[in-house]
């Protein structure tokens, strides 16, 4: 069977009659290679998630090694029994419930978390 082929317009493509079983062969081919490049494009950018998320672990984690070191300076420059306690009283505290002053102290560090995966 013979055709006409039209653009998405219905514009004639060169008004030539071509071999519609061609013509779907063509467009099978066409799909194929469609399909191969979606899955290409598909691999391609799961591998660019993973290497991203990757990056973003990293920089999460240097982020948790920062605050950890941080803290635990702190602790050791300023170990008293006072503090001690008063850690202690922090700790079994939610943070709903910390001061407005405890509370800036933790955004500090949630901010720097945000900033990391931006």
């Amino acid at each position: 069977m013979k055709t006409k082929v039209y653009d998405c317009e219905g514009e004639s493509l060169g008004g030539e009659w071509v071999n519609l079983a061609s013509t779907e062969e063509a467009t099978k081919e066409a799909v194929l290679q469609i399909l191969y490049l979606d899955a290409t494009i598909k691999a391609q950018l799961e591998t660019a998630y993973e290497m991203k998320s990757q990056a973003t672990l990293e920089r999460l984690a240097a982020l948790e090694h920062e605050q950890w070191a941080h803290w635990t300076r702190y602790i050791l420059n300023n170990i008293t029994i006072e503090n001690v306690n008063r850690w202690g009283t922090q700790i079994e505290t939610p943070y709903s419930e910390l001061t407005e002053e405890e509370k800036g102290s933790d955004r500090k560090w949630a901010r720097k978390v945000l900033e990391a995966i931006s």
